[in-house]
């Protein structure tokens, strides 16, 4: 830029006095773009009126206490209960099998089949929670690594992203292969605006498809809805992820 500058001043004499006044404004203009740069701000919502293509997930939408949708997160540790649901946390855990120290929320949900116990976590570098520990009446309890069920982070609508995880059985480790689909990004479910619902998909190492779940987390709700499918050769619900049935709006 120096270079142009310089063949600029030959080309209107500068040893003129007048000539150097003509040259000054062009002088300022060569610089501006330098000196007028834009500043790069970090996003304070996600939303400015029109539908987004993509938005920040909080863990505060999981637990409903996110009233908009903006995506703020838990300064605190925190309980909060909707309906027959209680989570609490985040607070310093062992993982049940290594041993190794996480910031871990619990989830109690009372059930018809009596209560349900899960401790989340985030894993994958912050794109989701997952569970470390999933306890059902009656049922054997299940331990899990690098599990995903809830997306975290900034995902974008029709955004797929896969996870390997480890489910830690009594015959020993098993891979487990999640799969996270963005089904609606930004929608109102049940007059809450800016609802978003996914698809979650479990297989196995050969690829068997072990669980087909849909959910709608809502502002101010946290889950709103659940749908899953059973998935097998006994005909019980769908036999592909996702189901054909779309969640109503």
């Amino acid at each position: 830029m120096v270079r142009n500058i310089q063949l600029l001043g030959h080309a209107v004499g500068t040893k003129n006095p007048a000539n150097r006044r003509a040259l000054l404004p062009l002088i300022i203009l060569a610089f501006l773009p330098i000196a007028c740069s834009p500043i790069i701000t970090q996003r304070t919502s996600n939303f400015d009126g029109a539908t987004p293509s993509s938005r920040l997930i909080s863990v505060a939408l999981w637990v409903g206490l996110d009233k908009t949708g903006s995506g703020v997160g838990l300064a605190a540790p925190t309980i909060v209960r909707q309906g027959p649901v209680t989570i609490s946390g985040p607070i310093h855990l062992p993982h049940p099998v290594t041993g190794e120290i996480a910031l871990t929320y619990e989830r109690v949900a009372t059930t018809p089949q009596g209560p349900r116990r899960q401790l989340l976590s985030q894993t994958h570098e912050g794109a989701g929670l997952g569970r470390l520990l999933d306890e059902r009446a009656g049922l054997p309890a299940r331990k899990f690594s690098g599990d995903l069920v809830f997306p975290l982070g900034n995902w974008h609508q029709g955004e797929r992203r896969s996870f390997v995880a480890t489910e830690h059985t009594d015959l020993g480790p098993a891979r487990r292969q999640i799969t996270i689909v963005i089904a609606k990004i930004d929608f109102s479910y049940r007059d809450v605006p800016h609802s978003m619902a996914y698809v979650l998909t479990i297989a196995d190492a050969a690829g068997r498809i072990l669980t087909c779940e849909r959910y709608v987390y809502s502002p101010g709700v946290g889950l709103a809805a659940f749908e899953t499918a059973g998935i097998g050769p006994d005909g019980n619900g769908c036999d592909v992820c996702p189901c054909p049935a779309a969640l109503a709006g």
